[in-house]
């Protein structure tokens, strides 16, 4: 389970990860623009939206 603490609150990301790579598969959109539609989409802060999209990227650095 992969957590993130912003502004004091800490939750999990996963749910997140698998939203990231349906979109990443979908090539519906340029991945720069991830943070954005998650914060419009998935009731996050600007933030919370990119140390989600951060923790998301960090996971391809991981496996390769």
């Amino acid at each position: 389970m992969a957590e993130i603490k912003v502004n004091g609150d800490t939750f999990d990301v996963e749910e997140f990860f698998w939203v990231l790579d349906g979109i990443r598969e979908s090539g519906k959109m340029n991945m720069f623009g991830a943070p954005k539609w998650l914060e419009e989409n998935m009731d996050l802060t600007k933030q919370q939206a990119k140390q989600v999209f951060m923790a998301w990227t960090e996971t391809f650095n991981a496996t390769s």
